[in-house]
């Protein structure tokens, strides 16, 4: 297996293809199943944590090629955690265990034999004045699974901060001017894109304010009135939330049929012809146009187009 140069060149070239064609947090979870391939682990666990006086907190996490209720266990023992109390001490260097070393603890004597961890090696990439900061630790298992040698961890280690950096640059591009995407935990951590929030006057923190927090379970085109913002929100990758926000405007008041027929009437066609296809009276579709141009504020089938293409 070669750790050279040459292959954490080839794989930049694929994380940077992965971040070409897929979302930032898609990106990481294709770059790390990538990594495996070159780096030879069989298993992994990788996410953001956030560090507070010391303590660890997970923010949102993934784990590859590995099936149980892996973050649940690692929490019960998390004070057992060997290679978080060297991540601690020395922050800048790679973490490692294995099964077969001498000192152990009740905790990882545990999980590494349920969860098959042979070898381990861990890395963080620590960035001044974000929330959390990304993190992976790598597993061999098999019963004979390789130690890891020098020159795979100063691999693994340039291989997390320079990822961290790439789908953080990605991730924290300004979109159009209208909305501003985040990528987020479920408890409403923003991993990325917080700063974007000023441009839609909210205040540019971390922490999701409770309006947004409360949505975020709920998959989905949604208005947050509270804030006068349009939300939309979907799951990505690495245990993140995706959340795209704009401000309200006057056609997200329509209903969904009223909708439907703004956006038939704005092709050109005529009461007869929308009433035909949606297989409504041409009265109703009359009425519903009043309706339609009431809420907008308009008077005119032209203003209509203008309103609907400004969505």
């Amino acid at each position: 297996m070669t750790t050279g140069i040459r292959s954490f060149s080839a794989w930049l070239e694929d994380v940077d293809g992965f971040l070409a064609e897929a979302s930032p947090a898609d990106a990481l979870d294709l770059a790390i199943g990538r990594l495996a391939g070159v780096l030879g682990f069989d298993s992994a666990w990788y996410g953001f944590s956030a560090w507070d006086g010391g303590r660890v907190e997970i923010a949102a996490s993934r784990t590859f090629n590995i099936t149980g209720p892996f973050f649940d266990d690692w929490r019960a023992m998390r004070h057992d955690d060997l290679m978080l109390g060297q991540i601690r001490r020395a922050p800048d260097r790679v973490a490692t265990y294995r099964r077969r070393q001498v000192e152990q603890t009740p905790g990882l004597i545990r999980m590494s034999g349920r969860y098959d961890l042979d070898a381990a090696a861990g890395a963080m990439s620590f960035r001044p004045g974000q929330p959390a900061s990304l993190f992976l630790a790598c597993y061999r298992g098999g019963g004979d699974g390789r130690s890891w040698h020098e020159d795979e961890q100063d691999f693994l280690y340039g291989a997390v901060t320079t990822l961290d950096r790439m789908v953080r640059g990605r991730a924290e591009a300004p979109t159009d001017a209208d909305s501003v995407q985040l990528h987020v935990t479920p408890a409403g951590l923003c991993i990325f894109g917080w700063r974007h929030l000023a441009r839609l006057g909210l205040a540019a923190e971390p922490w999701l304010p409770t309006p947004l927090r409360e949505i975020l379970g709920h998959p989905g085109r949604q208005e947050v009135p509270a804030l006068g913002l349009m939300a939309e929100v979907d799951g990505a990758g690495a245990g993140l939330v995706r959340l795209v926000l704009r401000r309200v405007a006057p056609v997200d008041r329509l209903s969904p049929r009223e909708a439907e027929i703004a956006a038939l009437l704005a092709r050109g066609q005529g009461h007869k012809e929308v009433a035909r296809q949606l297989g409504l009276s041409p009265v109703t579709i009359r009425n519903q146009t009043r309706r339609i141009y009431n809420k907008l504020g308009i008077n005119s089938r032209a203003a209509l187009v203008t309103a609907l293409g400004s969505m």
